[in-house]
């Protein structure tokens, strides 16, 4: 069973059966949106979801050619790259180098005003334990840069005072541009704006399968 609606530019198909929605989808595709060799863009939530909807829509139209399925992330990336000027390098917000960067910045911050449980927990560090921290420091602020990004710009504006905070700051004080919520917010306001060149979108991005994605996502996609 599925039902569809529409708002904006924006169609949605849900149902509680992959292989329905999948044949739905399979009759969108059919016809091209830009041309016969411009690529289909299906955005998936993993490689395996990519595989078996490939499989299924060859089945329904004899063949699945010519077709991306890139994780939402990637997706959204890419469409910074064409649209945003002067894109910057994201990888120091990358969570590898995040985590070694933190691991750096603590010993110089943990005899801070509002450090005192991080001075504590370090207090018998032997580098392994710093490492660890760093590491799992390094997760969070990859997941608020997704969805929290209003409080990661709240704490770069000075908003709040705290270990975390703090921390944020010193460690994004050289570009701060760079990260994804500053990212997105750039390319929700650039696609505002209009003047978007014609070739910097896809004619038609579908979604499937996904059945949760952070508002800030929601936003671009929509």
């Amino acid at each position: 069973m599925s039902k569809s609606s529409q708002t904006k530019g924006l169609h949605l198909h849900y149902g509680n059966r992959l292989e329905l929605l999948a044949g739905a989808l399979a009759g969108l595709v059919r016809t091209p949106c830009d041309g016969p060799f411009s690529p289909e863009t299906i955005v998936v939530q993993s490689r395996g979801m990519a595989h078996w909807l490939s499989m299924r829509l060859a089945e329904h139209n004899g063949i699945c050619a010519n077709t991306r399925f890139p994780f939402p992330d990637v997706f959204l990336k890419d469409i910074c790259g064409r649209i945003l000027p002067d894109f910057p390098d994201t990888a120091p917000f990358e969570p590898d180098p995040m985590a070694f960067a933190l691991m750096d910045l603590l010993p110089d911050m943990v005899d801070l005003p509002g450090f005192q449980a991080v001075r504590q927990y370090l207090a018998d560090d032997d580098d392994l334990k710093r490492y660890q921290l760093a590491e799992t420091v390094a997760g969070l602020f990859d997941q608020y840069q997704v969805f929290r990004p209003e409080m990661i710009r709240s704490w770069e504006r000075g908003g709040e005072s705290h270990w975390q905070a703090d921390l944020w700051r010193k460690l994004s004080e050289k570009n701060r541009h760079a990260h994804r919520g500053r990212l997105h917010r750039g390319l929700v306001e650039r696609i505002a704006a209009g003047g978007i060149p014609g070739d910097a979108l896809p004619g038609r991005v579908s979604i499937f399968g996904i059945s949760y994605l952070p508002p800030s996502y929601i936003e671009m996609f929509t």
